[in-house]
């Protein structure tokens, strides 16, 4: 039996990514490794296994205590004498404790995301390390005995030919057996794809409603608006409402938007019954960014899409994922 484990969990998101993930949040955690544990025990039946392989996201992101938990949960594993047992891992997010608690629990294979050992190339890919940071990784991992080490590596990020020639004598520096090399492909649903499409002019002026009591929320979220569109060369007409019976009253005069940001604890008509009125009479299925301290999983449900969920107090790496998520709707 091969197993694959995912974990899709990051201490930040690398903007040429597709796969599935969400930004680490201890709230979370523990409801997946429950579920995980659950799914492990109702399914498997005994069999031999081969090759156990933890993906992600990354799931070195998990805490210490997390990750012993990961391991006793998959410790029910009947292992094979020659079992490949492989995690992934970014650089930043491994340190000795980890490495140790690995090494305890029989993994005998790590793969780190490296992409580029360029400095300039990893800050616009969003990677949190440098190349000095991976050669003391990598020194570390050896000297725990571990020999099969692998890493990532991107290359069509531009068309400098010397800085891929300089980055595999480094890799060569390394000594280590494999590295898997690809190319950059800007995929739908990442932030590079959303920085291209408005760069090629398909939209850059997204009309925005923002509705919130508190006067305090809308400063903040016009502040992240702000940050989005220096940082994605787009432009944002924004339309404050305090209630969600102004902003209903304001769409059946025939002002519409784009997408709408909306507090879900608002008092009178509430951030879900609104966006429910509105959708009831508009054409177009407006995408939303709900914020509250809590979560409601009763009423957001998978029918009520598409919809972001942002907390509060807001966070640029959150907010930045929902609206381009939701611009990505809008240009569909």
């Amino acid at each position: 039996m091969y197993i694959y484990i995912h974990i899709p969990f990051c201490s930040n998101i690398c903007k040429y990514c597709d796969f599935p993930k969400v930004l680490y949040d201890k709230k979370y955690i523990n409801k997946y490794l429950e579920a995980l544990d659950r799914e492990i025990r109702e399914r498997y039946k005994g069999e031999e296994v081969v090759s156990i392989f933890i993906g992600g996201g990354t799931p070195t992101s998990l805490d210490y205590d997390e990750l012993e938990r990961l391991f006793k949960i998959i410790s029910i594993f009947k292992r094979s004498s020659n079992m490949e047992f492989s995690i992934e891992s970014n650089i930043e997010s491994l340190d000795d404790s980890k490495i140790e608690l690995l090494k305890e629990n029989g993994v005998n294979r790590v793969s780190l995301g490296v992409q580029s050992f360029d400095l300039k190339t990893l800050k616009e890919l969003n990677r949190k390390h440098t190349k000095e940071e991976v050669f003391e990784v990598i020194n570390k991992l050896k000297k725990k005995k571990f020999d099969n080490i692998s890493i990532d590596y991107m290359y069509g990020i531009d068309e400098d030919i010397e800085k891929v020639k300089r980055d595999m004598d480094l890799f060569l520096e390394l000594d280590i057996p494999h590295i898997s090399c690809y190319s950059l492909i800007i995929e739908p649903h990442t932030v590079l794809y959303n920085k291209k499409t408005i760069l090629m002019g398909v939209i850059f002026m997204y009309k925005v409603a923002i509705c919130d009591d508190q006067k305090i929320m809308r400063i903040m979220i016009k502040t992240q608006l702000k940050r989005y569109s220096e940082e994605y060369s787009c432009e944002f007409d924004i339309t404050e409402f305090e209630s969600g019976d102004e902003l209903i009253a304001a769409f059946l005069a025939g002002n519409e938007c784009d997408i709408i940001i909306s507090d879900i604890n608002m008092p009178g008509t509430d951030g879900i019954d609104t966006v429910k009125e509105i959708r009831k009479n508009c054409e177009k299925t407006i995408p939303v960014i709900f914020q509250s301290s809590l979560f409601d999983s009763e009423r957001l449900t998978l029918e009520f899409l598409p919809w972001q969920f942002i907390d509060k107090p807001v966070r640029w790496e959150k907010f930045s994922i929902a609206m381009t998520r939701c611009i990505e709707h809008v240009n569909e």
